[in-house]
């Protein structure tokens, strides 16, 4: 085989660019293809990519974690039957990515205030952001239902109000 130059390579990478522009669908039917037929092979290549790079895991990770939160509320809107009428992305600026009740920035979910089996709503005005702990807490209760007073009062003010309160 004679060894190509430079320019013939990026000629050959330029062809193959613009074919796979021309033929997007047909790559991607046949990477899907590829990968139903190599399970296993795929699995060992991406769990060895991982290793390799542990930083660039968890940056990804991190990444896709508000997504999948928000892929997680619009399949509960999915399982209700009540379509989400709200834009996920909307509510983390509008209560700029911070837990309602305690004012955290980990680990933030979407909460109905009034719950969705409870006849609540798939509306804006319905959801709040709440970190895991505290939307554990809260679970399927309406905020004047909780136990814990200090929380319920939380619930009902927010956090701000509980700042200047304190």
């Amino acid at each position: 085989m004679a060894v190509k130059s430079p320019e013939a390579k990026e000629r050959a990478l330029a062809r193959a660019r613009a074919w796979k522009a021309r033929n997007a669908e047909r790559c991607k039917e046949l990477r899907r293809a590829y990968r139903l037929a190599n399970k296993e092979r795929e699995n060992e290549n991406n769990r060895r990519w991982q290793e390799a790079n542990p930083e660039k895991v968890r940056a990804l990770r991190a990444k896709r974690a508000q997504y999948f939160r928000d892929w997680q509320c619009m399949r509960k809107s999915e399982r209700t039957g009540l379509p989400a009428m709200f834009n996920p992305q909307d509510v983390r600026d509008l209560y700029g990515g911070r837990c309602w009740a305690c004012g955290s920035s980990e680990r933030i979910g979407m909460d109905h205030i009034i719950p969705l089996k409870r006849g609540g709503v798939n509306y804006a005005y319905n959801v709040r952001l709440l970190c895991a702990g505290c939307n554990l807490r809260k679970f399927k209760k309406l905020d004047h239902e909780i136990a814990y007073p200090e929380f319920r009062q939380r619930l009902l003010l927010g956090a701000d109000a509980m700042e200047v309160i304190s």
